[in-house]
């Protein structure tokens, strides 16, 4: 049995898989399986993880009908074998020791999960051959006893970072939570709350071992669109139902996570579109309004738990009065 489980959701990604895969095949840390989900391609992306199956028997290629990076990711959790699981996207790179060291960190701490930071490259960036190399047992780290806490309360009520691929999962730790479907890019959010709220023990290095890649075609570089907006108002409500309605908080907690919620459907829904949309201004902001309305009037969304300019400017733009929110953004 392999000690690590490496899954990487996979669609049309022809342009950076190789440069993708090599990164995990070139691991120092060698006892690992490699979960390849090609979530219904329709370029020659099996074709390409093919090639490495014949000649890597770590490597595995899972054909499934199109259906999201969340349910790839989903089969990929129900699939793996070791003890461990990670993930990685497609057009991003493991530093060659990327593994070594999350290993290192989450047997040595006995923790539920470990994690390092990245490093973001443009898209064009090709893997360097003399990339530092270090004693992973020397690298500094530290362990946090209270995950969820430390989560919600870091960055200055900013929260940690989300990106759930920077980690390493011990799977027992974890067993039963997924990622939510259709709600993109929303869902590393959701799982890594769901995941911090779970565990115990959690360690965290300052390195950068992971490459991520800037690509021009990733949901996050597109900009305010309506189905950005729509993914974060359908997190928003995933997250009440998940921590409020469900009252697994203590009140302090669930006051914490409405404001955490408040937030993030104030910066994605109004904040962004008041400062960047591109497109028909009022029809826009009319379409966030919509999603908002109902948030607002079940109590999901609570503006009165933000600063007073983000709540006023909160109030003009449920008025419909888009000029004079735009002055308090």
């Amino acid at each position: 049995m392999p000690k690590i489980s490496v899954i990487i959701p996979l669609y049309n990604a022809k342009n950076y898989l190789r440069a993708c895969l090599d990164s995990v095949q070139n691991q120092t840390f060698t006892d690992f399986e490699c979960l390849c989900v090609n979530d219904g391609s329709k370029d020659e992306t099996p074709q390409i993880v093919e090639e490495y199956v014949k000649k890597d028997p770590r490597f595995r290629l899972i054909t499934k009908v199109n259906a999201g990076c969340s349910m790839a990711r989903n089969t990929g959790i129900d699939e793996a074998k070791a003890p461990y699981i990670c993930f990685l996207d497609q057009d991003d790179m493991y530093h060659p020791q990327a593994l070594e060291l999350l290993y290192h960190l989450i047997e040595k701490e006995n923790a539920d999960v470990a994690s390092f930071k990245y490093k973001s490259v443009p898209d064009e960036f090709v893997m360097p051959k003399d990339l530092e190399m270090k004693d992973v047992k020397t690298v500094p780290y530290k362990v946090i006893t209270d995950p969820y806490h430390y989560f919600m309360a870091d960055q200055k009520g900013h929260g940690s970072q989300v990106e759930i691929w920077v980690r390493i999962y011990k799977r027992e730790s974890v067993k039963g939570l997924y990622f939510p479907k259709d709600i993109q890019p929303t869902e590393d959010t959701i799982y890594s709350l769901r995941v911090m709220n779970r565990i115990k023990k959690f360690v965290l290095t300052q390195e950068e071992y992971l490459f991520y890649r800037i690509s021009k075609t990733s949901i996050m570089q597109q900009g305010t669109t309506n189905k950005y907006i729509l993914r974060h108002t359908m997190a928003g409500q995933v997250l009440h139902d998940d921590f409020v309605a469900s009252h697994i908080l203590s009140e302090e907690d669930e006051k914490v996570m409405r404001k955490y919620i408040a937030r993030m459907l104030y910066k994605t829904c109004i904040s962004q579109p008041l400062r960047r949309r591109k497109t028909d201004k009022k029809e826009g902001f009319m379409y966030s309004y919509s999603l908002l309305k109902p948030l607002l009037d079940k109590r999901v969304f609570s503006p009165c738990l933000l600063k007073r300019r983000h709540a006023i400017c909160i109030y003009f733009f449920m008025k419909k009065c888009f000029r004079l929110a735009h002055l308090f953004v």
